[in-house]
């Protein structure tokens, strides 16, 4: 089946790869179909694309990416919208934010996207945390963890 978008032209996907997100994502509770594509030029950042509306594309990553020890305290309660029993079957995404003025991208720890894989179901959640901020600085966290990694590696 194929998908028109603005960024990516003509889209052929399987009926099967489209997330439902039953209650939308805040701001576009009307947008409940979306696919996950694949960056053209590879790297950790992917597109989760409106399947109904062309122009409607969030750029996202999984916060592991530049955060290692990033985990989601969430109970089975929230995630009974997406009938995600297994934690393997989680998919957690961040949208991001290219600033402008700043060579800099930002990361929305604060309100994570959880994609259950085998159901194809899809929430964002609004977490009430210190730790995730709305804003979080992606390319300086990675250049800590890499820093950190040759520190580790020399260190041996």
């Amino acid at each position: 089946m194929g998908f028109n978008t603005t960024r990516f032209g003509e889209v052929e996907v399987d009926e099967r790869d489209v997330i439902s997100f039953p209650e939308g994502i805040p701001g576009f509770s009307h947008e409940k179909r979306f696919l996950l594509l694949s960056h053209p030029g590879g790297g950790p950042f992917m597109w989760l694309q409106s399947a109904d509306s062309p122009g409607l594309a969030f750029a996202v990553m999984e916060p592991t990416a530049f955060k290692p020890g990033y985990t989601l305290a969430i109970g089975k309660d929230e995630t009974a919208a997406i009938e995600l029993d297994d934690e393997a079957d989680a998919l957690v995404l961040v949208i991001t934010g290219f600033r402008k003025g700043e060579s800099g991208v930002s990361a929305n720890l604060a309100a994570p996207l959880v994609i259950n894989r085998a159901r194809r179901l899809g929430k964002q959640f609004v977490l009430d945390s210190e730790d995730c901020g709305l804003c979080h600085d992606v390319l300086s966290e990675m250049t800590s963890v890499a820093r950190e990694a040759v520190a580790r590696v020399k260190g041996r």
